[in-house]
């Protein structure tokens, strides 16, 4: 998919809120940061490993990831905030385009094209365009990320939030990550598969409230589109 993104990223906030204990031993993000402390609804969460949220509001400047997200998708015209995450196997960026729907770069190891400008080069494995309908994306836009040494695939899907969730929480593997809702839009998620060629990924899903009441679990089926 090619792109241009009109504008540019300059950090808000973050969005991952008060937090207690929990996150002891869990896996490094991928960018190398240890994982934030579990918030305390959710300190009891066996094997969970909370997720770093970033709202970023769209201005003059930025630095060069924003700018290399935002070049993917023609006359994307953004002026609403960008939602940057970052995760233990993967890290994206959403945002809303003026033409009505959500824009995603996903990111995984190893995949920074070499250049010797570095404003040319990019870290994104892939990218999604998705309708929104009343808010809500009817197609989760599944993107399946190669690494460079060949090994199993990561995919990257949307998950629409209900009212009422503050959480989404993915399982891979034998860990939990816990992914905050942000900025009223769907929620990129990530998760490592044990296979190599894949034109589907399953995503095991659970959502709980802001006091840790969990309000659903249930399995997305996705498919790649085409």
């Amino acid at each position: 998919m090619s792109a241009r993104f009109l504008a540019v990223a300059s950090t808000l906030a973050l969005g991952f809120g008060v937090s207690s204990c929990g996150g002891h031993g869990s896996p490094q993000l991928l960018d190398g940061r240890e994982p934030p402390p579990l918030p305390a609804a959710l300190a009891d969460l066996d094997g969970a490993a909370m997720t770093i949220v970033e709202v970023r509001a769209v201005s003059g400047g930025g630095d060069r990831r924003g700018r290399s997200c935002e070049r993917r998708v023609e006359q994307a015209k953004s002026r609403s905030p960008i939602v940057e995450r970052m995760a233990p196997v993967g890290a994206s960026i959403t945002f809303r385009a003026e033409s009505g729907g959500v824009v995603a770069c996903d990111e995984i190891a190893g995949t920074l094209s070499a250049s010797n400008n570095p404003e040319s080069s990019t870290p994104w494995c892939g990218g999604s365009y998705g309708r929104l309908y009343d808010g809500v994306l009817r197609d989760p836009r599944l993107d399946l990320c190669w690494p460079a040494d060949g090994g199993p695939l990561t995919a990257f899907a949307w998950i629409n939030p209900r009212p009422g969730v503050r959480w989404i929480v993915i399982r891979d593997g034998e860990t939990r990550h816990v992914y905050e809702v942000a900025a009223g839009l769907p929620v990129r998620v990530a998760r490592k598969l044990k296979a190599t060629v894949a034109e589907s990924a399953s995503f095991d899903v659970e959502e709980y409230a802001s006091d840790g009441t969990r309000l659903r679990s249930y399995t997305l089926d996705t498919k790649v589109a085409g």
